[in-house]
């Protein structure tokens, strides 16, 4: 729920900045479409550049035989009312043993004032049970206000996977 109080705050500042430069600023006829050029040059300011793009794709090992089966496993880390943190995994099975190659992992949904970014992760023990660090970014028309460190241990159980976090 307090995600979802984040997003409609930042919603509402976005229409309060829009409502402020269109009546108290600018004076003219073309008053709506100037406010509008205005406010998404603030946006994109404030949002990050193309120079910063983050990377959410982590390679784990490249120590594998790559002669054997390799499979992805999709995993929603954190299902929230309005966004969902996901992972896919890449394994290779050797036998009844699976070793993780690489992961990605990104956001789902209504994610305005979220950023996610995957920092770490790393297998615990060779069963391919792994841990993942990530942080996710509270952001204010682009602009970071506060960073939540989430971790997630993902155990798995042949197709069954466990998440605690």
């Amino acid at each position: 729920m307090i995600y979802f109080m984040w997003s409609l705050i930042n919603l509402i500042t976005l229409i309060y900045l829009l409502f402020f430069i269109n009546k108290r600023v600018l004076k003219h006829k073309t008053k709506s479409f100037s406010a509008t050029i205005i406010i998404i040059g603030i946006i994109l300011l404030g949002s990050n550049s193309s120079s910063n793009k983050i990377n959410n794709h982590i390679k784990i090992t490249d120590t594998y035989n790559r002669n054997n089966k390799l499979i992805i496993k999709y995993i929603k880390l954190e299902d929230n009312l309005i966004f969902d943190i996901n992972s896919s995994i890449q394994y290779s099975v050797d036998g009844n043993k699976h070793i993780p190659i690489d992961c990605h992992s990104y956001i789902t949904g209504f994610s305005s004032g979220f950023v996610w970014e995957l920092k770490s992760i790393y297998n615990l023990n060779q069963t391919g049970n792994l841990t993942a660090t990530g942080v996710l970014k509270w952001n204010l028309l682009g602009i970071n206000i506060y960073s939540e460190l989430k971790n997630f241990d993902i155990s798995f159980n042949g197709d069954h996977v466990k998440i605690n976090s």
